[in-house]
């Protein structure tokens, strides 16, 4: 397994980031993780083929995480021509939130795409298998109109774990454990924003962190200012092997 991380900006790019999107090459395929808005952008910076990935995980449906969904799918099917299904998977509510969005992007479009779109709506808690992905979610604390989910994703005999979005909170802890890489947000160094993780919060419960290895994900701007060398920090562009 090797993650390509084509953004993992905040909502407001800050220090110029992609908004969240990680491209994960396993055994058996492509998948992406979240695909915010400037998604489609980051993958073709990076020299990546968007319509190879045929799964999409989504945390939950912010635009910062799924606002480039729409402009994935019909560069998937006017660009590049596909025919073969893809997969999404994300929380409760998922599909809705794609077709109002789209519909209000791109009117028609959604009716006219050429492959089949596979939507499997979890809730924390659940667990499932998609082309080749095990895939188990967490609760996390993040208001979004959705249960927003934090990730557990083994292939190839490893695990990446993946909180999206969220405040400190004991599901956190549960996709950490035994994981071979936690991606954790740290959306600011002092505590003090609403539903997000501080990096003062995490030196005081780093050692509730099972995980091998913590990288630090949608940093605000005061986290890339001070780049505390605590914790390893993510970068777009950057390539991860597990």
């Amino acid at each position: 397994m090797h993650l390509t991380i084509a953004g993992c900006g905040d909502a407001f790019s800050s220090g110029g980031r992609f908004h969240t999107c990680f491209w994960l090459d396993h055994d058996q395929g492509s998948a992406l993780i979240d695909c915010g808005a400037t998604s489609l952008t980051a993958l073709k910076r990076q020299g990546l083929k968007p319509e190879a990935a045929d799964t999409v995980l989504i945390t939950h449906p912010h635009g910062d995480h799924m606002g480039g969904l729409p402009f994935l799918l019909i560069d998937r099917a006017f660009r590049a021509g596909k025919l073969a299904p893809i997969r999404l998977v994300g929380p409760v509510g998922l599909g809705a939130r794609l077709e109002a969005l789209s519909a209000a992007l791109y009117p028609g479009a959604w009716r006219k795409l050429p492959f089949d779109i596979q939507i499997t709506e979890l809730m924390p808690g659940d667990a499932t298998e998609v082309a080749g992905l095990d895939i188990a979610t967490e609760a996390m604390r993040h208001p979004s109109g959705a249960p927003t989910l934090g990730f557990r994703v083994a292939a190839d005999g490893k695990t990446l774990a993946f909180t999206g979005d969220t405040a400190w909170c004991e599901g956190v802890e549960r996709l950490a454990d035994g994981a071979d890489l936690l991606i954790i947000e740290c959306s600011a160094m002092c505590e003090g924003v609403p539903w997000h993780i501080s990096h003062e919060e995490l030196v005081r419960h780093r050692d509730r962190l099972g995980a091998r290895r913590i990288a630090l994900s949608h940093m605000g701007e005061d986290v890339l200012a001070a780049a505390p060398a605590d914790f390893e920090r993510l970068d777009d562009g950057r390539v991860i092997r597990l």
